[in-house]
């Protein structure tokens, strides 16, 4: 009875072991036809999905913005896809005179939500910013580029009002460095950050 007990637990147990397997490589397959698909739509849609992450960006920023490249990475913030942008600079009006960019760095992170550009929304979550810098300054004569940071108005001087807008999970600095200068109450703050979530 025992022995017939023992069989039975012994080959029920090679049946879930079998089916367990089945189940991890069909699973396993539909992952990885997903991603397949998912790879081959961003791909076919690399430019537009680039055009419309830095429209949106620009939209909010007040200053001019540059940069080397742009392309869609798979791999730098894995599991979610990001637009990777090399070299970017931001810059304000009077740039061509004091020649300090407000932000610069060489690599920026704009992580999506694949959810968001399926349904058209405004997909980026997360900055990832790397080997960059800020410079904030007020000169002696008053002048400060502190305005960047604020949000851009109509051409009426009321708020600009966009139909969409980037809500933003968090911001991470890595290797990033900070100055925050004003000539005219004589202060200089000069610092570097290795890496902070906001």
């Amino acid at each position: 009875m025992i022995c017939i007990l023992n069989k039975t637990i012994i080959f029920f147990l090679k049946k879930l072991q079998h089916y367990s397997i089945k189940i991890l490589k069909l699973s396993g397959i539909i992952l990885l036809l997903s991603f397949l698909v998912m790879y081959g739509y961003f791909l076919v849609n690399e430019k537009k999905i680039i055009a419309q992450v830095t429209h949106q960006l620009s939209e909010k920023i007040n200053g001019d913005i540059k940069y080397k490249n742009a392309t869609i990475s798979f791999f730098k913030t894995f599991p979610k896809i990001a637009v990777y942008v090399q070299d970017i600079a931001v810059t304000d009006t009077m740039f061509s005179n004091h020649h300090h960019p407000f932000f610069q760095a060489n690599e920026v992170l704009i992580s999506l939500s694949i959810f968001k550009i399926i349904r058209k929304q405004p997909p980026v979550s997360k900055l990832i910013i790397r080997n960059g810098s800020f410079f904030l300054f007020t000169d002696s004569a008053g002048y400060s580029n502190k305005y960047l940071l604020a949000s851009k108005k109509d051409p009426q001087g009321g708020p600009k009002k966009t139909d969409k807008n980037i809500s933003l999970n968090s911001i991470l600095l890595e290797a990033t460095h900070i100055t925050f200068k004003d000539d005219v109450k004589g202060k200089l703050y000069d610092f570097n950050v290795q890496s902070v979530e906001l």
